[in-house]
Formats: structure tokens, C-alpha cells, sequence
């Protein structure tokens, strides 16, 4: 897919999902790795780095999470800070339907409320 997306001279707007919480239920990458895949980014001229994002685990007491959304917005203005050619960091998505305003301020400005516009999935 990203030699065809090469060939085609097309770019493509990425977030990258960090896993802070380690939970084996979720995706993303962990923070101690996190450097490595940037540098890894920036190397692919068909990808451009846009920002990070990060889901809390789904606690019964959600402001449990805050912690967590803290020192990701830490990680955010680090990576911010890391001189980049190709990457306009701009987007830290952080928080969900349930958690979303203790994200909004701790830094997030992206939030994911699809449970509250389309009601719980079934599976």
C-alpha cells in the first residue's frame, strides 16, 4: 500500500495511537517505542505526521483517566517540540463519549463521541 500511495505521489495525513495504558485490548504503539516510529515517519515521504491520539481505558470513575491524558498532552508537546520536515503536528484525539471533557482539558482537540450520536454498538 505505501509504495503504490509512492507511486501515485499522493500524501497521506496520519495520527499515531499511543498505548500508554499497555492494555493488550488496544492498539497503538508504546510511548518507550514512540521515538523510534516518528523517526521511522519521517523517512516516508508519502506519510505526513498530523498528531498522536490515545483511548483511556474504560474506567468505572472516569476521572481515573485524567492522569493518563495529563502525560499524553506531555508527550504531544514533546513530540511537538522534535524538528520534523514533513510532520505538522496539530491533532492530539484523545477522549470518547465517556470521558471526552476531562480530555478537552487536558489538551485533546479531537474527540471520538460516536456512542453519543449513534447509542452503544452491537456485537
Amino acid at each position: 500500500m505505501i509504495r503504490k500511495r509512492e507511486r501515485s505521489g499522493k500524501v497521506q495525513d496520519i495520527l499515531v495511537q499511543v498505548n500508554l495504558a499497555k492494555e493488550a485490548s488496544k492498539s497503538g504503539i508504546y510511548e518507550e517505542d514512540l521515538r523510534g516510529l516518528l523517526d521511522c515517519i519521517e523517512t516516508m515521504p508519502n506519510l505526513r505526521l498530523r498528531g498522536l491520539m490515545c483511548i483511556a481505558p474504560n474506567y468505572d470513575q472516569v476521572e481515573t483517566c485524567r492522569p493518563l491524558f495529563r502525560k499524553m498532552h506531555e508527550i504531544y508537546q514533546r513530540v511537538k517540540e522534535i524538528p520534523y520536515s514533513t510532520a505538522n503536528i496539530t491533532y492530539l484525539s484523545m477522549g470518547m463519549t465517556h470521558d471526552y471533557r476531562i480530555a478537552v482539558e487536558e489538551g485533546a482537540n479531537i474527540v471520538r463521541v460516536g456512542t453519543a450520536i449513534f447509542g452503544p454498538r452491537q456485537y
